[in-house]
């Protein structure tokens, strides 16, 4: 029993014997690897709702972030008196938000996420005007699919304000989902700055912490990913590529999911 018990194989019991002497250290035995069993159970289920309290915090980190950004492109459109621009705006932040809230479920269909960034790349055309365009590429077959919902928006917000802002050409934002095997691909890409060789082994050397990651700047790219750790595991991934003065590509691989009768995923 106590090889097996190094093993790992807590379930394993051993038969009490006869012998008063062995009867007594087998039942202790059994006693000892039903709790391990308890105890790690139990840490089990701490770990899982410390990761789902980390996430929460994670996705209150992004909400604001979105919010001053829409009320700041809402302002100033309302500076120029243009109020149907504004009409038009506010009506698609509250789509935004009603998707966000989602009846309070963490999964949405990717036909909603996709609305979501529709309303957050409508807002800010509407305010750069001619100066920002985008391109949403997504096949309706695969609108069925069940993502994390706020998945793809705080990287569309990374690659028009870290991105296509900071030149003076027009912004283009493409935005593609793609199915791979058993794997549903998302590319977000820029023609925006780029960055330099040091600055992006930094940005990958951040990305490669994971969980661990302190988002020390540009929190949001790091918060997606690692919100994808928290709730797919390691099957999932993000990957960062950029060139300066040419732009950055953000491509995102999560497993599979679709949503049971319950709203639960597959």
């Amino acid at each position: 029993m106590s090889d097996q018990i190094s093993k790992g194989h807590l379930n394993y019991r051993v038969s009490i014997p006869p012998i008063t002497e062995l009867a007594a250290l087998s039942n202790q035995m059994n006693g000892m690897a039903e709790n391990l069993n308890v105890l790690l159970e139990e840490n089990a289920k701490k770990q899982y709702h410390l990761a789902q309290s980390e996430m929460r915090v994670l996705q209150a980190q992004i909400t604001p972030h979105f919010i001053y950004n829409s009320l700041d492109a809402i302002l100033a459109l309302a500076e120029q008196g243009d109020m149907a621009a504004v009409q038009k705006m506010t009506y698609s932040l509250s789509d935004f938000f009603r998707i966000s809230l989602s009846k309070g479920r963490d999964w949405i269909t990717l036909e909603k996420e996709i609305k979501h960034i529709s309303d957050y790349l409508l807002i800010l055309k509407m305010r750069y005007g001619d100066m920002l365009t985008y391109d949403i590429s997504v096949s309706e077959e695969l609108h069925s699919y069940t993502i994390l919902k706020m998945l793809l928006q705080p990287v569309v917000e990374n690659a028009v304000y870290h991105g296509t802002k900071a030149v003076r050409r027009v912004g283009l934002i493409t935005v593609t989902a793609y199915q791979e095997d058993d794997m549903l691909c998302f590319s977000i890409a820029d023609n925006g700055k780029g960055v330099p060789p040091e600055k992006l082994a930094e940005i990958r050397a951040e990305l490669n912490k994971g969980v661990e990651t302190d988002f020390r700047e540009g929190y949001g790219l790091y918060n997606v990913n690692k919100r994808l750790l928290l709730y797919y595991g390691e099957k999932a991934r993000l990957t960062f590529d950029s060139q300066l003065n040419h732009g950055t590509t953000v491509t995102i691989r999560v497993p599979l999911h679709e949503l049971d009768q319950e709203g639960g995923i597959n």
